[in-house]
């Protein structure tokens, strides 16, 4: 039987292969696969998309223009049946148009209620009040972009005199 002799002579090239490359498997960051899109980690916030937010009891619509008729048609009869405002001092106003924006997630949640614009601080409240109590309320269905919902920028507009003269 013969014996040899341990060398490390024999080893020590790939010995020190190994401690230059361990620092770097170590420690290296792995790069993205190149089948999957890099996820974005920021909200990206649309202000139009392919199907917009729709008010609750119109999402089993599947045609996007009656979906968007029913949710128009119900989100004012909501306003209409909350509003609280009275307005007397309307008799001499030319523009009786109150607007805002709400932020709706890709969970139907609503949030970032901005008043634009009111024919006057009350009115602005109250239309703010309602919007308010809508959120706490009501889920939206999301709005959708390339079949995935997405935080949308919901714009209302609506004409108070016509809103509240419906009652």
């Amino acid at each position: 039987m013969s014996t040899r002799k341990w060398n490390p002579a024999i080893f020590l090239p790939l010995l020190s292969v190994l401690l230059l490359l361990l620092p770097q498997c170590l420690f290296a960051q792995q790069s993205p696969s190149p089948s999957l899109p890099p996820q974005n980690f920021e909200k990206e916030i649309f202000k139009i998309c392919e199907e917009m937010p729709a008010f609750p009891g119109c999402a089993h619509l599947g045609n996007f223009a009656e979906r968007s008729a029913c949710s128009d048609q119900k989100l004012l009869q909501y306003l209409r049946i909350q509003m609280q405002y009275q307005p007397e001092k309307w008799l001499r106003k030319t523009d009786y148009t109150a607007s805002a924006t709400f932020l709706v997630d890709p969970h139907g949640v609503i949030s970032e209620i901005v008043l634009r614009q009111a024919p006057d601080a009350a009115a602005g409240e109250e239309l703010l009040r309602v919007l308010r109590l809508m959120a706490q309320n009501e889920q939206w269905t999301p709005g959708r972009q390339r079949g995935r919902p997405v935080w949308v920028m919901y714009p209302l507009r609506v004409n108070l005199r016509d809103l509240l003269r419906k009652k």
